[in-house]
Order: C-alpha cells, then sequence, then structure tokens
C-alpha cells in the first residue's frame, strides 16, 4: 500500500511530466509561469517524497531545481514588468550583414 510520502513523490513525477508536455506540445512556451510553476511544485514534492526515503542526492537535485525554477520565475516576472527593457538579440544573418565592410575595388591585394 502507498503512503502518503509516495503519493506525494508519483504526483510530483506527474506534475513535472504534464509541464514538459506542455512544452514539448508548445501550448505553454518555457518562460511562462505556468510551467515554471508546475516545475516547481514538481519538484518540491519529489523533494519532500526524496527527503522522506532519506534518498539524499535526489533531494538534494530537487533541490536545485526548485531554485533555477525560482530564479526563471522571479527574472521572468521582473522581465514583464520592465517591457521597454526587453532585450534584443539579432539573429546570426542579422549580425552579419552590420558588420561595416570596405566597398569592393576590384584590386587585389599582394604582400
Amino acid at each position: 500500500m502507498l503512503g502518503l510520502f509516495d503519493v506525494v513523490g508519483w504526483a510530483g513525477g506527474a506534475v513535472v511530466a504534464v509541464a514538459y508536455v506542455l512544452v514539448s506540445t508548445r501550448r505553454v512556451n518555457a518562460d511562462e509561469p505556468l510551467f515554471q510553476g508546475l516545475n516547481i511544485l514538481g519538484a518540491a514534492m519529489l523533494g519532500v517524497a526524496s527527503l522522506h526515503q532519506n534518498a539524499m542526492p535526489s533531494a538534494g537535485w530537487n533541490l536545485v531545481w526548485v531554485l533555477i525554477g525560482l530564479h526563471s520565475l522571479a527574472t521572468g516576472i521582473a522581465r514583464r514588468q520592465r517591457p521597454d527593457r526587453r532585450a534584443y538579440s539579432p539573429s546570426p544573418q542579422e549580425s552579419f550583414e552590420s558588420i561595416d565592410r570596405p566597398e569592393p575595388t576590384g584590386q587585389v591585394a599582394v604582400s
């Protein structure tokens, strides 16, 4: 029979799997609060179950997962509050096209 912590662990794994499916099927973006929240919740649940089972490596990595999710959630919220400060990242083609190059003269340089 499953105990409470087993149920919490299985449910946490399901929450993380749902988050992954939502991103993989492009129903949500990875930077959306829903995705980050599901990851945080699922990792916390898995971490609690791991602690109860005395599985310290798993508990530790789930704590790291929670911290990463919290950081991503906080930076995403901060970014949404300052829409005028969004970073522009040019595509590689745009970056290449913006390089100042001398006009071709038809002459060949000989050294």
